[in-house]
């Protein structure tokens, strides 16, 4: 049949005369694809529903129409492909191992749902789900190793870079922890603390009362808090000829409480001598040579609550019977003195106490130091003012002159005179008074003298991080007793000096009107087997 002319003009848009097109494997292959605003190439038709010119399939191919077939349409390159590949002249579905970034994936063949997880710089937005690490640092939004560096909770970290593996930096106070090894106090909150699941300001402070944060002035403080001493040079009880440098270390803000001996008890069920087993060397002081716990000293620890109980009260050597003028704040159930500090206490157990808790006895020098604000050599913790009463009732625990009364000294803490039954009221809260030392240490002067680490006097001479710890080793034979008495019938104390233990320095006035509040002062070789109600002491911590 002949065609019109004018019609076979109208079709040459068709192939009018050509072959028959050849067809691809869909009739609607150009559905969906993109298609690209650049003219394609010159003769090919890219809407007639046949393949023609370059289009690698029906009106598709990147060269001849800028568009991509479909999954299954045939192709020369990836550039022909919807966002997958080109493989044995066909586009392929996508895959997580085709190179190219598609079904949803993060990076290329990893990241998002159902795509294996990514290498480390890899794109990523769940650490969890996209990166082989586990761990996407989300600012980069990339895939990295963990690091204790990164300031990111990740890896087998408990807290934000700390906790976790023993590599791992410890975690401070207050951080999330799994345990006692994630935290540098080594002590971390147990289920039924106020603080559980937190690392503790040290192990002593786990929550009961004077062993939480209810202590200082406002009572918002930790009983644990330790605070930094700078280190420096200054002059040892205000003498020139005693010049001293200590290195930078950390104090107790506090006395040791009641509440911190009870927590420490409590965790041998009172049995410290055999049950505690503090390795050799706890304690020591790093720059000091054989300042550490040593196991002969174990023989002086109370075996039980009740032979701690009664060291601590009955068979304290000066005061521990109240009705007798005594004062001792221990009580055998927790009550109202579990905030004061503790007295009536040995230096074996509180050295034991310190070096458990994370830290250590200070050493004369150091205490000193702190007591003075180093180079001012400070006469008082508070100044170079002497306190009196009435006016500095509210700066110091202890017996203070009265000028308007020819100079009587009386309490600042409950009445102003003691009597034989007044036991610990005289005794202040730790950190109440407001005379505190330069950098914030509460009670140095006041409340309680205090144990040093130092043996024996006084190291003479320049002393650059100095302690005499050339203890004797306490008796190990049975012949020295366990048991602590009081006074004999003769007022004699009974297992007190007469023991080959030796001597400590005591530093810091007391709440007793005997004791001097000034830095000048100190009660040396006071004998160690024996306790006393004005005597206790605060830790030390590097």
């Amino acid at each position: 049949m002949r065609i019109h002319a004018a019609a076979c003009l109208a079709l040459v848009a068709l192939g009018c005369g050509d072959a028959a097109p050849t067809v691809g494997p869909s009739s609607t292959a150009d559905a969906g694809n993109p298609v690209n605003d650049a003219a394609p190439e010159a003769g090919a038709s890219c809407n007639d529903h046949a393949r023609n010119g370059t289009e690698t399939d029906v009106d598709c191919g990147y060269a001849a129409c800028h568009r991509t077939c479909a999954i299954g349409q045939q192709c020369t390159s990836n550039r022909d492909c919807p966002g997958t590949r080109c493989g044995d002249g066909v586009c392929l579905p996508a895959s997580h191992d085709d190179g190219i970034r598609n079904d949803g994936e993060l990076d290329v063949d990893c990241g998002g749902g159902g795509a294996p997880a990514c290498a480390d710089g890899k794109t990523c937005v769940d650490g969890a789900r996209d990166c082989v690490s586990g761990f996407c640092e989300l600012v980069s939004q990339s895939c990295r190793t963990p690091t204790p560096r990164d300031g990111y909770k990740n890896g087998d970290e408990t807290d934000v870079d700390c906790g976790g593996a023993a590599g791992n930096p410890r975690c401070l106070a207050g951080k999330v922890c799994k345990g006692d090894g994630d935290c540098a106090s080594r002590g971390c909150g147990v289920s039924t603390s106020p603080f559980a699941g937190r690392c503790l300001m040290a192990k002593s402070c786990a929550g009961g009362a004077g062993a939480d944060d209810t202590c200082g002035q406002k009572g918002t403080d930790s009983c644990c808090a330790s605070l930094p001493v700078p280190g420096g040079s200054y002059n040892r009880y205000l003498n020139p000829d005693l010049p001293a440098t200590v290195s930078a270390f950390k104090l107790d803000q506090f006395e040791i409480t009641v509440g911190r001996v009870r927590t420490f008890l409590n965790a041998f069920g009172g049995d410290l001598r055999g049950s505690l087993n503090l390795p050799p060397g706890a304690g020591a002081h790093p720059r000091i040579a054989n300042s550490g716990w040593r196991s002969s000293f174990a023989i002086r620890l109370p075996g039980s609550m009740q032979e701690a109980s009664e060291r601590f009260t009955t068979a304290c050597a000066y005061g521990g019977v109240i009705d007798q003028g005594g004062a001792p704040t221990w009580t055998d159930a927790p009550g109202s003195n579990e905030d004061k500090p503790m007295n009536c206490i040995d230096w074996y157990t509180l050295f034991a106490l310190c070096a458990w808790d994370g830290g250590r006895l200070p050493t004369d020098a150091e205490w000193g130091f702190a007591a003075e604000g180093g180079s001012e050599n400070r006469t008082f913790a508070w100044g170079n003012w002497e306190a009196h009463y009435p006016a500095d009732v509210d700066l110091v625990a202890a017996g203070l002159t009265d000028p308007s009364d020819n100079y009587e000294r009386k309490m600042t803490v409950g009445t102003p005179y003691a009597t034989l039954t007044d036991g610990p009221s005289h005794i202040a809260q730790v950190g109440k008074k407001t005379g505190v030392g330069r950098w914030g240490h509460a009670d140095l002067s006041g409340n309680m003298i205090e144990f040093m680490l130092d043996y024996g006097s006084l190291v003479p001479g320049n002393c650059v991080d100095c302690a005499n710890v050339a203890w004797p080793d306490p008796p190990q034979e049975a012949g020295h007793p366990i048991t602590w008495r009081v006074l004999d019938s003769t007022g004699s104390w009974v297992n007190g000096a007469t023991q080959p233990d030796g001597g400590r320095i005591l530093r810091g006035g007391s709440w007793n009107p005997e004791h001097s509040l000034g830095n000048f002062y100190n009660h040396g070789n006071y004998p160690v087997w024996r306790n006393y109600f004005a005597a206790g002491a605060r830790c030390a911590r590097d």
